[in-house]
């Protein structure tokens, strides 16, 4: 069988490889299924051209440029959110859905995350396994995406429960969705929680 391999690539590819981590020319050439030779050209065409710099003889590491890296601009989460219903009934599940996309178009993002400001009578709880940290004086978790190339979306499902404090039948509450890349809010969504208690 042979090894279909192409032979055209772009030179924002190669930008993007460098970006996340991929500073050898063996190392890029099998993450974009191209041959070694062919990356090489790009790179020179790129050094040649300001955006890439290269260190070492044999075996040469490559990295971007302050150029370079302008080249790809910055990565931006944005946020949809969508509740399964406007009224949450108290002591009982209802799921948020929240899609998360990289709008940027040359940059991936490889370090960002969603964080949740929940109203003390809430929990929010991310349905499957995910790496999270909490802090839960302020009712805050962070919840860490994985690696988002330009205009890759992910969608996570969270668990909603509310519980009213004693004597209430029913109140109105905020619950704040937060995109950050690095220490960079890139968007935010507001969204009122009705809770109330069911009908006996």
């Amino acid at each position: 069988m042979v090894d279909k391999k192409i032979t055209t690539i772009s030179k924002a590819h190669v930008l993007q490889c460098i970006y996340l981590g991929l500073n050898s020319s063996a190392e890029i050439a099998k993450a974009l299924n191209t041959f070694k030779e062919v990356v090489e050209r790009e790179l020179a065409s790129l050094s040649h051209s300001g955006l890439v710099s290269s260190s070492g003889v044999l075996g040469k590491k490559y990295e971007l440029t302050a150029e370079g890296l302008n080249s790809l601009g910055s990565p931006r989460i944005e946020l949809t959110t969508v509740r399964e219903s406007a009224v949450l009934k108290a002591n009982t599940h209802s799921t948020l859905s929240i899609t998360a996309v990289n709008a940027s178009t040359k940059a991936p993002c490889k370090n960002a995350l969603i964080r949740i400001i929940a109203p003390k009578v809430m929990s929010v709880t991310r349905v499957g396994g995910v790496q999270y940290e909490e802090d839960p004086e302020h009712n805050v978790t962070d919840y860490f995406l994985p690696q988002l190339n330009p205009n890759e979306s992910i969608n996570l499902i969270f668990d909603m429960i509310g519980v009213l404090p004693g004597g209430v039948v029913s109140s109105k509450y905020k619950l704040t969705v937060q995109a950050y890349v690095g220490e960079t809010l890139t968007d935010k969504k507001e969204i009122s929680i009705h809770i109330e208690e069911p009908v006996s």
